[in-house]
């Protein structure tokens, strides 16, 4: 499924989360993202790390533009 989202986005998301092509809908798409900021985007579960705040806005961009 193709997914609207800007180009930088696009290449967070090659880079970090490769899988994200195989995701059959947007919700298995944000779930990703959202996984990816639980294990990798946190301090101590607490706050956004700096990849935390850059996943984030990659999640919504693609949540606002599908």
């Amino acid at each position: 499924m193709k997914f609207k989202m800007s180009e930088k986005s696009r290449k967070f998301l090659e880079k970090h989360i490769p899988n994200y092509a195989n995701c059959s809908d947007i919700n298995d798409l944000l779930d990703e993202i959202d996984d990816f900021i639980v294990l990798k985007g946190m301090h101590n579960q607490d706050t956004l790390t700096k990849l935390g705040i850059e996943a984030q806005n990659v999640f919504d961009d693609i949540f606002d533009n599908n």
